[in-house]
């Protein structure tokens, strides 16, 4: 992650996609900060076969795949909506929980 200081956004659906939408427009680097009841559901979609013994961890880090593949998350969906302008902007994606958090930076 780079240096430069990130804009915190508490996830509220489509209020959220507004302000990230602006903030990325200006090359902002910003954090989507989850609610906590989606750590599991995160770790469970990103590694599916995981064994239940497995500290259930997310650290991945890509492109917009990472945001298609988190609007695949039911309370996630609009998520989507973020997916051209990342493509556009060639910002990259960092996932990580527990703290379930999305990064997007420049």
């Amino acid at each position: 992650m780079q240096s430069s200081v990130n804009k915190q956004l508490i996830w509220n659906g489509m209020e959220t996609i507004h302000s990230a939408k602006q903030l990325l427009r200006e090359h902002r680097n910003i954090v989507l900060k989850l609610p906590p009841d989606f750590h599991h559901t995160l770790f469970s979609h990103f590694h599916p076969d995981a064994n239940p013994r497995q500290v259930d961890k997310v650290d991945t880090s890509g492109g917009p795949e990472l945001l298609e593949k988190i609007s695949e998350i039911r309370g996630l969906e609009e998520i989507t909506h973020l997916i051209p302008l990342i493509t556009e902007t060639g910002a990259k994606i960092h996932v990580i929980s527990p703290s379930p958090s999305i990064e997007i930076y420049f």
